[in-house]
């Protein structure tokens, strides 16, 4: 029993020659928990490579949302946000327009590498996957009839 209150004793004497050389400079208390939490600050997102035979259409959705939270969707309808620059215009562009290549397998690549822009590129993947799908299909047909 004596050998365990000596080394408790041990234990504090060790931490508190640690702890007080361990300081947070941070307005709020849970601020300084945020060493223990900094992997959840940013999430990582990824959607599956469109290859031609997975749904467009779900791709589709899958790769606006990841481009609505890095704040790129607006590109795809051709326009920049009105607060940047033009510079920063042409950065915003070029994150979309590599994020949609990059989300390519190697033969849709190579249908769509001549496209420039990302609202261009995102025009050509419609227009050569949309209206291939069964899905699509019937849902225009079915837009058709409600007119």
């Amino acid at each position: 029993m004596s050998c365990v209150i000596a080394l408790f004793i041990v234990m504090l004497f060790f931490a508190s020659l640690v702890i007080p050389k361990i300081s947070f400079v941070t307005t709020n208390w849970y601020q300084s928990l945020g060493f223990l939490f900094c992997g959840m600050a940013s999430a990582k997102f990824e959607v599956e490579k469109f290859d031609g035979q997975n749904s467009f259409s779900l791709w589709r959705i899958k790769m606006r949302a990841l481009l609505r939270q890095q704040g790129l969707a607006k590109i795809l309808d051709g326009k920049a946000p009105s607060t940047s620059s033009s510079e920063k215009s042409a950065e915003l562009e070029e994150k979309a327009h590599s994020s949609i290549l990059l989300s390519l397998s190697d033969g849709v690549l190579r249908e769509v590498a001549d496209e420039e822009t990302a609202a261009g590129l995102w025009k050509k993947l419609e227009n050569l996957y949309m209206k291939k799908s069964l899905t699509n299909r019937l849902f225009l047909k079915q837009r058709l009839y409600t007119l």
